[in-house]
């Protein structure tokens, strides 16, 4: 369950962290 919540998060953040990188770019 942790890990899976983990996975999840680190998606979601990655998404983020490319999205921001792109409008910065």
């Amino acid at each position: 369950m942790a890990a899976k919540v983990g996975a999840i998060h680190y998606v979601e953040c990655s998404a983020l962290l490319n999205q921001n990188w792109e409008i910065l770019n």
